[in-house]
This record gives C-alpha cells, structure tokens and sequence, in this order.
C-alpha cells in the first residue's frame, strides 16, 4: 500500500508507445494523456491514475494530473467519490 493519491480512469493505449489516454469524471474537460508508468490497470479499461491532491471541498476535489510531452501538470475539479487516497 502506498500514501499516493490515485483518481479511477479509464484508460486506452494513447498516440505514443510510452502513454495511455485517459477518461475520468470531471467538471470540465475530461480527459488528458499520461505516462504508462502513472496508471494502475485494475481490470479491461478500469484503472488508478497517480494525482497531485491539491484540496479537497465537501463534494469534490481539485487535483493535478501530469501530462506527457513538456510534463506540465494540469488541475481538474473532480468528485471526491472519484478519489482513492490510498492504494
């Protein structure tokens, strides 16, 4: 078990050979492409991408996820039930 935050995904085999793209819910854009190496596959598409838990509000939570390419890393409001603190 690790203290790493995780947000569930769905996750596909991305552009490049090194990334997968992800669909998550989401207030707004819902989908971004990530390193392999950052998400946990569960079972078929389900999986865990790795985030950056920023806040956490009643009902949802702002967090970041890093992007592939120039590895910037991008905040989403997302439902805190969509949240796993610990895996």
């Amino acid at each position: 078990m690790t203290n790493m935050p995780y947000l569930k995904c769905k996750y596909y085999q991305g552009v490049f050979s090194h990334e997968y793209f992800i669909l998550f819910n989401c207030s707004h854009q819902n989908w971004c492409f990530v390193n392999k190496e950052d998400v946990k596959p569960i079972n078929g598409v389900n999986g865990l991408v790795k985030v950056v838990l920023r806040s956490i509000e009643e009902d949802s939570a702002v967090i970041g996820i890093n992007d592939t390419g120039d590895m910037r890393q991008t905040s989403f409001m997302v439902p805190k039930e969509e949240v796993i603190e610990k895996y």
